[in-house]
């Protein structure tokens, strides 16, 4: 209110990526933005990106609620941001952080009551920083392309209203996705795991957040999908392309919900599911297996181009196979 009485505009988005700076120097009145490209001689932008910190002058910027410094050289989330106490949105993808140091003087409880997104994507990071329990309002976090291998079990009660949680390009285990966590992550509407190729399991409690619309698990090591998933009632995408699952349960059929599935590079998959049907839409899969689904004392199975019998098709049925 103060900036608006003396005639100048506060600064509400800041974006400092793809630059050469090295320091973030701040005029004395706090009005301050810089969002410049740099070029290089041939007309290219260049790639040299090197800011290393954010001052504490970071202060004058008191009305920043987007704050963006992609790819720099950032070895650790700056403890400045503590001043910035409107900030919403904050992006640090694609910088060399490993650390979140805490600062007394710059709290990072400043942020408790404002900041709904953070992406931490492409560091250094081998855990997730403890100090994000106090980002309460957190709706977004983004921790793809780190060296993550476990999600701490204080995830859920301290973010109880995360809504999209991504976790992929790690080294997430089999174990790494506890019960204990996933139990309680009752707001989760998007999770994605791709290219964690050690998960090789979706945890069966992963299957009772009934929330979930969006399932990404692509290219980590599958090789079934348990018929638990019906469970998930609201599931609108399910990515499960790169892995080695063979057989689609039958069950998938029955979820309305179920607009998009992205299932190929499955080699064994195209054995047992009919001719073309991968690269075809999705209602020609869940025709097929609607058919399985609904089969009683009968299913034919004919003129699919099938080079392998669903094992599920084959439990307790007599078949006709003409």
């Amino acid at each position: 209110e103060e900036e608006e009485e003396r005639g100048a505009h506060p600064v509400r988005a800041l974006h400092l990526d793809r630059n050469h700076l090295r320091s973030l120097p701040l005029a004395h009145s706090g009005h301050y933005c810089v969002q410049v490209k740099t070029y290089n001689a041939k007309g290219h932008q260049s790639r040299s990106f090197n800011l290393q910190t954010l001052p504490v002058g970071l202060a004058a910027l008191a009305s920043l609620t987007i704050l963006s410094v992609r790819h720099n050289l950032l070895t650790e989330v700056p403890p400045a941001l503590g001043c910035l106490t409107c900030l919403t949105r904050l992006d640090l993808d694609a910088n060399l952080i490993c650390a979140w140091p805490s600062d007394p003087a710059f709290p990072i409880t400043a942020l408790s009551s404002t900041l709904t997104l953070l992406s931490l994507s492409e560091n250094r990071l081998d855990t997730i920083p403890p100090q994000i329990k106090h980002l309460t309002l957190l709706q977004h976090l983004a921790l793809d392309a780190n060296l993550l291998s476990q999600v701490p079990a204080w995830l859920p009660a301290a973010l109880p209203s995360l809504n999209t949680l991504t976790l992929s390009r790690n080294a997430l285990l089999a174990n790494s996705l506890p019960a204990s966590t996933l139990l309680f992550l009752t707001s989760i509407t998007d999770l994605r795991v791709s290219e964690n190729p050690s998960l090789t399991i979706l945890p069966f409690e992963l299957f009772r957040l009934t929330t979930l619309t969006r399932l990404r698990a692509a290219a980590c090591g599958l090789s079934e999908i348990p018929r638990e998933i019906a469970r998930l009632k609201r599931l609108a995408e399910l990515t499960l392309s790169d892995n080695r699952i063979e057989e689609l349960p039958s069950i998938l059929s029955v979820m309305p919900m179920l607009t998009h599935m992205a299932i190929h590079a499955n080699p064994g998959l195209s054995h047992t599911l009919p001719e073309g049907s991968i690269e075809g839409p999705l209602s020609n899969v869940k025709g097929y297996l609607k058919r399985i689904h609904q089969a009683r004392d009968s299913l034919d199975l004919s003129s699919l181009g099938l080079r392998k019998l669903p094992p599920s098709a084959l439990s307790d049925l007599p078949l006709r196979l003409s």
